[in-house]
């Protein structure tokens, strides 16, 4: 928020004495000040990147600014403290203050760091509660709530993503040590954020204690996880009370930290009400805390006086169970830990220790996963998760058997065994307990043995004997082992099939092996552990063994894994001794030259190892393409020369880069021209026409605009011709402009460097344009015409994304533009390059393009996530053969020229100034639409009330009412008799009558026409001549525009008095515009404006506040206001009600024949042929006039489903004849004498109830919980409130109990009567206390 400015001046003004003299002169004279301030005000010195960011909430003035939230958002700290301290008016409410916590929790998080000792626990649990408060607090001048600006409007900064941009690697470069230094900077940042909230609390807490207790604040840090707020709050000196409830929501919500802060609060006043109930459920509670339930747990377990356990459960077998024992065995096992609540923990040490407790139940079979069994596990967490697996998962295990307790026993108990002996027992014990093949395959890749007990087969593995000294094992038996355990190893992936087969392939795999005399590969079983799916051979014995098997369960094994090679060497060596006669699968699958030398391959390039890669092209493979990679991912070599890359490069171009595809040719030279050592201009290739087509790739490049590699492929050619296909797929290229939430795209700026564009445009040019132009006129040859038009093509596509670019700046473009020019290169217009034209000279103008009626319905019509102007929507309609708003239909491309929306004079200066821009634009896409109604229903009314927003967002008032000027001239011909109306403009013209309007509201002592004279009557329809002779004559209507709230709230920010009151005369005989202004000044505070209505119109005062006191606007101001400035007002409060009564009555017989006439042509046939005949005409009006006077005062709104024309044509002439008006004076009379006579017995009884009223002002406020208006409003109004037993049952409800506790512990002479002192209201208030969730813990205040 813009507050203030400070000017500085080249050149002092003269002396000293004599600038301070100019100044007091200039600040002395009113006028010259208002003028000046005014101007300040007005003037937009702040330029906007994106139009978001432009609205009439940008600027105000200090004294304006009192939305809490709003301050605490935007981080006005010494603003907001100074307010606290000086008294001034702070708007508070329950959302403000829940913005205060959480803004307090987002900074503590990032300076608090928490640790735990919990093993295999989420430690960083504590950092996944994301609070977006930051983000929102970048922009202040994005706020666009009805109080100073308190919702913050998320930027919108992803206008990054460009659809025709793939190119996402730029942004990967960052430096660690930069982020580090932002790291801490942010957090000094947040350090003083966090003094300064707290500061804010306390200050609060000690001054301002009854406007900003208006809630229940441990709740709101408690949704914050505010920590060092709920400290403030529970501890000395305030000693908050927290409630169960909000204890509950801690346990479900917070992080352990809170938790630990509100159990274990050291403090003696008993205000933490953690009561037995809660601890019966504190489990199941915690339970719900995903992120932190691991850690809220085990506090839990280490403190036990912070849980009850619940009963134990009876014997479910029993089937003679009665209903109240089956009740009660339903809550206990309400308390109880369902197995999915249990699977949430991630310590199995906790899980071992809620375990013990016996409050788990079983989990479903079915549906439940156990715990997982990990070779890395300890002997203590292997032992718990099997007790977990077998008590929880298994229905007839209650914990681990006895028989297995036995064993598990003796392994451990064994003192002559190792403790990694004992480990491996243990998991021999559990895997033939659970049959886990995973764990069982960690197992034998670990000990590299198998486990003979698991198996159906005939073998045997000697290796179970672990007492037996493995030097004293026979070699050979080893060999079969290991052979056993190898095929084992494999056959456990066939999950599925019978013991049968399993045996049957376990003996074909046994047999070859004996029948090849195949002997044991040592290194396998690490190889076959490194990774499940690659295996790297580090020598050639290796693949031999592979190779040699020969059996196609073995084969069928290996084909399925990615296998490379770790050396140069040994690729090699292995790739020269493949036999390729052998057809086994296994050798099939490595005679694929690129698992010999992917990585050899790779390793070459990364080092220039030109030796190498020959050697490896010298086999005429491709080590590349035949795997089938995307991209080269590495860096090169740190002692890489250019002279390195160049040679690496040349042997490639002269190789045809046979061992690439495209994408990896384009990779390569990415990674090339990261090293920074070698440019474009440096190099040229041969481009691999086997791969790629040059005109191929070079589209790719140049939609990529990946910069260096196009000017390296055009630096490459000598020339190059774009076919018919490249001219399509040039045209197809998405080109978007806008997604459905309204974001531009833009392309990043680190994607296109100005400098760079700018020269391989300069390149293009002077290769293949001015070099293509000589040749063409020396020889005369044709063929350069096609290779012109070419170039032409990749430098408008250039120069349309240097137009999109982020923060591209109308200089840059001019320049590009005039190189263009320069060398007579046609600039291709298009609604791309207008829109961004537009974009680039002023965010204002994309503002207005983007807020046009029926531009969100275009996306919900054609489906579309983006406005794609390179696709033809003209098949997109909805079912009212509507389009929406699609922006190519209506803005005409031609008006918006480069000259025009860009061009400027020598001075820099534009050409076209703002203005003329924008009418054209207002022009084509408002005022020239006005008849069209296939964009949405009612789209005139919603267009120009869009502009006139428009007009205020941006400050001119000046165009806002040549706006009204151009809406009076559309509105003159709707009056002629022959207009007809059209159901797609429901609001266009609006029919208004003429009635209670500001011309028969304004006040014989205003002086505002004392000089010139009123607005006159507007034209209206001929047929419809208002007959005035008659006694109750039918109200008039004119055609006027009806301007929507939105503008009204506009105004009321932008504009000052004289200006309100000039859109005050255009609506002069608008129905109730006056009090429309009223409320608005209201809701807004601006009271200059409402002192202007209550001094020149006849402004009738029916409610104070004004609105509800639920609604988010500053009522204190206005109470504030009524009681200093105009009192007699707003002095009996008790005869509100009677007051509209009142102003209803004395305005009635005004509406009443147009109100019967209305009931009429919808009423019942009895009722209308009860009016139709002279005979039951009077006696029907008789009771007519009592249902119509009390819809009036209702403001019933009338549907038009039985509305008949017909019949009001039948009605009008009859109900306006002299017969009939004098049967209506009759009824009217009668009417009015009882009516009379009703309203004097209202008014004393209203009198006499107000008091005791559930809507008056003081209970409302006590409702709310607002103890300043409750007092200032007792101080102003003595003896006339008392607290009603509404006001206390409504009030708990809302739980606003901080208010009831003030009145009870402080008594005001000026209540009726006091709360201590009214008995059936204690009692009231005891009976609805005890009857609360919370309170009912809390009633020893109740002295």
């Amino acid at each position: 928020m813009n507050t203030c400015t400070t000017t500085t001046f080249d050149k002092p003004i003269g002396s000293y004495e004599k600038g301070e003299s100019l100044f007091w002169k200039v600040f002395n004279n009113k006028y010259l000040l208002n003028f000046i301030i005014n101007k300040i005000q007005r003037l937009e010195w702040e330029l906007y990147d994106d139009y978001y960011q432009i609205h009439a909430e940008n600027k105000w003035k200090f004294k304006d600014i009192y939305s809490f939230d709003w301050m605490i958002l935007n981080q006005q700290f010494p603003l907001l403290k100074n307010k606290i301290e000086n008294n001034d008016f702070i708007l508070f409410d329950k959302k403000s203050i829940d913005v205060l916590f959480k803004e307090f929790s987002s900074g503590t998080k990032k300076v608090i760091t928490k640790s735990t000792d919990l093993d295999n626990g989420d430690n960083n649990n504590n950092n996944n509660n994301n609070n977006n408060n930051n983000n929102n607090n970048n922009n202040n001048n994005n706020n666009n709530n009805n109080n100073n600006n308190n919702n913050n409007n998320n930027n919108n900064n992803n206008n990054n993503n460009n659809n025709n941009n793939n190119n996402n690697n730029n942004n990967n470069n960052n430096n660690n040590n930069n982020n580090n230094n932002k790291n801490n900077e942010y957090k000094g940042k947040d350090e003083k954020s966090i003094l300064a909230l707290k500061e804010i609390i306390i200050l609060l807490l000690e001054k301002r204690r009854n406007e900003f207790e208006i809630c229940d604040l441990t709740k709101s840090a408690i949704i914050g996880n505010s920590i060092e707020g709920i400290k403030i709050l529970i501890n000395e000196p305030y000693c908050i009370k927290v409630y169960p409830s909000t204890i509950e929501l801690a346990f479900e919500k917070c992080d352990s930290e809170m938790i630990k802060t509100l159990l274990l609060n050291e403090n003696k006043n008993n205000n933490i009400l953690f009561n037995n109930e809660i601890k019966k459920k504190s489990f199941k509670l915690a339970l719900k805390n995903i992120s932190n339930c691991t850690e809220i747990v085990q506090f839990l377990l280490d403190n036990p006086n912070f849980y009850i356990l619940p009963s134990p459960l009876n014997d479910t077998n029993n089937k003679n169970i009665n209903s109240n024992e089956e009740k009660d065995k339903n809550k206990i096992i309400e308390h109880y830990i369902t197995y999915q609540e249990f699977k949430l923990l991630s310590s199995i040490q906790t899980k071992k220790k809620l375990l013990d407790l016996n409050i788990i139940l079983k989990g479903s079979l079915a549906t439940d996963l156990e715990e997982v069994y990990k070779i890395t596990d300890t002997i203590n967490d292997l032992l718990i998760k099997l007790e977990i697996n077998l008590k929880c998962c298994h229905d007839y295990y209650d914990g681990i058997p006895k028989t297995i307790l036995k064993k598990i026993n003796q392994i451990l108990n064994c003192q002559s065994a190792s403790k990694e002996n004992k480990l491996k027992k243990i998991q021999r014990l559990i895997i033939i307990i659970s049959r886990d093949i995973q764990f069982y395959n960690d197992y034998i890749l670990k000990y590299e043995e198998s486990i003979n007990e698991f198996h159906y087969d005939s073998y045997f593995s000697n290796h179970e004997d672990h007492d037996k000294d493995k030097e004293d094992v026979d070699e050979d038996e080893d060999e079969e082992s290991k052979l056993i355990t190898f095929s084992r190893y494999i056959l456990n992936g066939f999950l599925y099939d019978s013991k049968l087969i399993l045996n049957r392939k376990m003996d074909k795999v046994m047999r070859n092996f004996k029948e090849k005399k195949i002997k044991w590969h040592k290194p396998l079983f690490k190889l076959l552990g490194s990774d499940s799916d690659l295996i790297v051979i580090k020598d050639k014995s290796t693949f031999d063994w592979i190779k040699s098997i020969g059996c196609d369960i073995v084969d069928d094994y290996f084909s399925k894994k990615q296998i490379e090679f770790e050396s140069f060497e040994t690729s090699v060596s292995s790739f020269k001794n493949n036999d390729l006669s052998t057809t086994t699968t296994t050798t099939t699958k490595y005679s694929d030259t690129f698992s010999f030398f992917k990585i050899s391959y790779l390793n070459a390039i990364k080092e220039c190892n030109l030796d190498q890669l020959k050697t490896i092209d010298s086999f005429e493979t491709d080590p590349l393409v035949q795997y089938s990679i995307d991209s080269i991912s590495f860096q090169f070599s740190a002692t890489t020369t250019k002279d390195d890359l160049i040679k690496l490069i040349n042997y490639f171009s002269d190789s045809n880069f046979k061992a690439f595809t495209k994408e990896l040719l384009i990779s390569f030279f990415d990674q090339v021209f990261k090293t920074g050592l070698v440019s474009p201009s440096d190099i040229k290739i041969k481009i691999p026409i086997d791969i790629t087509l040059p005109n191929e790739i070079i589209l790719d490049s140049l939609f990529d605009l990946d910069l260096k590699l196009l000017e390296l492929l055009l630096n490459s050619l000598d020339a190059f011709e774009f076919k018919h296909d490249d001219y399509d797929r040039l045209d197809s290229i998405e080109k978007n402009l806008y997604s459905k939430e309204l974001t531009i795209f833009h392309n990043d700026i680190e994607l296109i460097d100005f400098k760079e564009l700018y020269r391989l445009m300069e390149f293009i040019i002077k290769k293949f344009i001015v070099n293509r132009r000589n040749i063409k006129a020396s020889s005369g040859v044709t063929k350069t015409k096609n290779e012109i038009e070419s170039a032409i093509e990749v430098l408008n596509y250039l120069y349309q994304m240097l137009l999109q670019r982020e923060f591209v700046t109308p200089k840059q473009v001019t320049q590009a533009y005039q190189l263009l020019q320069l060398h007579s290169v046609p600039v291709e217009h298009s609604l791309f390059n207008a829109f961004y034209y537009l974009q680039i000279r002023s965010p204002k103008f994309t503002k207005y393009m983007l807020s046009r009626p029926g531009i969100d319905s275009f996306f919900e019509i054609n489906f579309e996530e983006s406005y794609n102007c390179s696709t033809d929507y003209s098949e997109g309609v909805n079912h009212f053969n509507q389009h929406g708003f699609e922006l190519g239909n209506h803005l005409k491309i031609e008006s918006f020229t480069f000259d025009y929306v860009l061009g400027a004079n020598e001075n820099g200066d534009y050409n076209i100034p703002f203005d003329q821009v924008l009418y054209q634009l207002v022009y084509q896409l408002s005022h020239s639409l006005i008849d069209n109604i296939e964009i949405i229903d009612d789209f005139i009314s919603l267009s120009l009330n869009a502009d006139l927003e428009y007009c205020l967002d941006i400050r001119r008032v000046d165009l806002f009412f040549r706006q009204l000027e151009f809406i009076k001239r559309q509105i003159e011909p709707t009056n002629a008799d022959d207009y007809e109306y059209r159901d797609e403009n429901q609001s266009f013209p609006f029919q208004d009558y003429v009635y209670n309007s500001p011309a028969t509201n304004l006040l014989p002592t205003s002086e505002l026409f004392l000089n010139r004279e009123q607005p006159p009557m507007p034209p209206m329809p001929q047929s419809k001549v208002w007959n005035s002779e008659i006694p109750f004559p039918s109200l008039r209507y004119f055609n006027t525009f009806k301007i929507s709230n939105s503008v009204l709230d506009l105004a009321m920010i932008v504009m000052d008095v004289d200006e309100i009151q000039k859109l005050i005369e255009w609506n002069w005989h608008k129905t109730t515009f006056q009090s429309a202004i009223f409320s608005k000044s209201i809701f807004w505070s601006k009271f200059d404006v409402t002192e202007h209505m209550l001094k020149n119109y006849k402004i009738p005062i029916f409610s104070l506040p004004h609105l509800l006191m639920t609604t988010h606007y500053s009522y204190l101001l206005e109470f504030n206001y009524f009681i200093k400035n105009h009192f007699e007002l707003v002095q009996n409060p008790n005869l509100f009600k009677i007051n509209l009564l009142k102003f209803d009555n004395s305005t009635f017989p005004i509406v009443l024949t147009t109100n019967l006439i209305d009931y009429l042509t919808r009423c019942s046939n009895d009722e209308y042929n009860s009016f139709m005949n002279i005979e039951t005409r009077e006696m029907l009006l008789d009771s007519l006039i009592y249902i119509v006077r009390a819809d009036y005062g209702k403001n019933v709104a009338v549907e038009d489903i039985n509305f008949s024309q017909d019949r009001e044509d039948l009605i009008v002439p009859i109900i306006e004849s002299k017969e009939c008006q004098e049967i209506l004076q009759r009824v009217y009379d009668r009417f009015k004498i009882k009516n009379d006579e009703m309203t004097i017995a209202e008014t004393q009884q209203q009198i006499k109830d107000y008091s005791s009223q559930n809507d008056n002002m003081f209970t409302n406020g006590f409702i709310v919980g607002d103890i300043t208006i409750c007092q200032l409003i007792l101080k102003h109004y003595p003896n006339l409130f008392k607290i009603t037993q509404h006001a206390i049952t409504m009030a708990i409800k809302a739980d606003k109990i901080h208010i009831i506790k003030f009145y009870y512990h402080n008594n005001n002479n000026n209540l009726i009567i006091n709360l201590k002192d009214d008995k059936p209201l204690l009692d009231h208030l005891k009976s609805e206390l005890l009857n609360h969730q919370d309170y009912k813990f809390d009633i020893n205040w109740l002295n």
